[in-house]
């Protein structure tokens, strides 16, 4: 159990930090995306 407890906190941050990572890029490519999508050359929505 020490052992766990000792690698558990160091597990979770990793875990954090990687999905920050994930959210941080998929966010960013999702408005990339969408600036893009409303690019002034596209038909602007009504």
């Amino acid at each position: 159990m020490n052992l766990l407890q000792a690698i558990l906190p160091e597990y979770l941050a990793d875990l954090a930090a990687a999905a920050t990572l994930t959210a941080i890029t998929w966010i960013t490519r999702k408005a990339r995306w969408r600036k893009t999508k409303t690019a002034p050359d596209h038909i602007p929505p009504p």
